[in-house]
């Protein structure tokens, strides 16, 4: 049978059923069904009475507040008043493909590793296809890879919080220094970009301070410095290194400061030197190893001193500026068993001067002595030990590769299985203070004198008779 009323469309129709009173015309509010009257749109309900379609517009009904419908004539008690009221389907908050703005958040999407493609042509995305894995692809290539480690730019296989990584690369960071690793294959590094007068820093904060240290280009003078306890300990310009207070190495800040030191050396190798100088120059007089020069126009300077392990001076080389003075350490409060009354002719005529060259200026001869027939004489001016030699080897790690070599014999590090190897022996060669010999000079000297005096003596009483 036809539909008795308006023709249904795409869209919704909602039906409410009143059930009348003696003259009554309002119609409004919870339904016999409870259902509540509401619609949006007048001309979008038809109103019927005991099943007779009704005409709108005042003619039988006004339909103009939204949620009431009024009779233009009063109902019979129990007449049934039927109301269906139609709407357009739609859907709420939906965006156009092109054209529209989207507001508001977005939550529980899950694309379950679809590529989210950015641009045009398809080779811009971001995509999720590996668990616990974010790719970003730009023209085509993966450029940023994010983890459970942290970022990674130019790698997948992220080390550190930040991983910039340039060509191949295989460096796994310090557990101290895996925030951020710059990584390349060949040359790699960190450009900071400064104003032609500002300042680029590098710069070590803690809970104590936001720069206890820092490394700073100061561009307005072009000079590099470095920071410790936020004061400048060393600036490097193109006119060389400057240390404002004291450095050094291998020792503490209390031993540079002792005797007001600004540059202090601690070697505890007792087969090393703290300081070695190859002078391979031999053309002219200028050339040498240290130079140290005496601006004083009065007194002396000391050039060198040394010390005991007591801190106390035992040498030293003063300089004035007309000549070198060479001291060491003979105050009487530093000495006991003192003996004046000894031999030292006899011990005198024990050495054996000598002529000869050495092998390495064959056209020299001079006059000396050999250091260990000197020894047994004289044992204070001998250092050394008569034919020592030293071993030089190298070091191996576990795996037999060289980690050190030319490096004196040492005992094998158990811990990391580290083994050194002898390679070569040298000769340690004795040396003589001929300054020792003085006193054994001197007493032998005035023994001679005394044994003169009193010939002479003799020879003037013989003469008197």
């Amino acid at each position: 049978m036809p539909y008795i009323g308006r023709t249904l469309g795409q869209g919704t129709r909602s039906r409410f059923l009143y059930t009348a009173t003696a003259g009554q015309t309002t119609f409004s509010g919870s339904d016999s069904q409870s259902n509540t009257l509401a619609y949006a749109d007048n001309n979008g309900l038809d109103c019927f009475q005991n099943g007779v379609l009704l005409k709108g517009g005042g003619a039988d009904y006004t339909a103009t507040t939204g949620t009431s419908v009024v009779l233009t004539t009063g109902a019979s008690v129990n007449d049934v008043i039927e109301i269906l009221v139609y709407d357009v389907f739609a859907i709420a908050d939906h965006v156009k493909k092109s054209g529209d703005a989207m507001t508001g958040a977005l939550t529980n999407i899950d694309v379950n590793g679809t590529e989210l493609i950015l641009d045009a042509d398809g080779d811009t995305s971001i995509t999720a296809d590996t668990d616990d894995q974010i790719d970003i692809k730009v023209g085509g290539s993966d450029v940023v890879h994010v983890t459970s480690t942290g970022l990674g730019v130019g790698t997948t296989s992220v080390g550190a919080k930040l991983h910039v990584q340039s060509g191949d690369g295989s460096i796994t960071p310090s557990v101290h220094a895996d925030e951020l690793l710059v990584e390349g294959s060949a040359n790699s590094g960190i450009t900071i970009g400064s104003g032609t007068s500002g300042l680029g820093s590098l710069r070590f904060a803690d809970s104590g301070g936001d720069s206890q240290g820092s490394i700073n280009y100061d561009h307005s003078d072009d000079s590099l410095k470095f920071f410790t306890d936020d004061s400048n300990r060393m600036t490097i310009t193109s006119a060389g290194l400057t240390i404002p207070a004291s450095m050094a190495i291998n020792t503490t800040s209390t031993t540079v400061a002792s005797r007001g030191s600004r540059f202090a050396i601690n070697q505890d190798n007792a087969s090393g030197f703290g300081i070695a100088i190859d002078n391979i120059r031999n053309d002219t007089a200028s050339s040498g190893g240290i130079l140290i020069t005496n601006n004083e126009t009065s007194g002396t300077f000391d050039a060198l001193s040394f010390l005991n392990p007591s801190n106390q001076e035992i040498g030293k080389i003063n300089t004035s500026n007309s000549g070198t003075t060479y001291s060491t350490s003979s105050d009487y409060r530093l000495k006991e068993n003192v003996v004046t009354d000894w031999d030292a002719t006899s011990r005198l005529k024990q050495l054996k001067p000598s002529r000869f060259n050495f092998k390495t200026d064959k056209d020299t001869t001079q006059d000396g002595f050999l250091a260990h027939e000197v020894q047994s004489i004289v044992p204070e001016a001998i250092t050394g030990e008569k034919d020592k030699t030293v071993d030089f080897g190298t070091i191996k790690d576990k795996d037999g590769n060289v980690i050190s070599e030319n490096v004196f014999e040492t005992e094998t590090k158990k811990d990391d299985g580290q083994t050194w190897t002898k390679t070569k022996t040298e000769n340690v060669y004795q040396g003589i203070d001929h300054s020792k010999l003085v006193p054994l000079l001197t007493k032998a000297l005035q023994e001679a004198v005394a044994k003169i005096e009193t010939l002479e003596a003799k020879v003037t009483a013989l003469e008197g008779k």
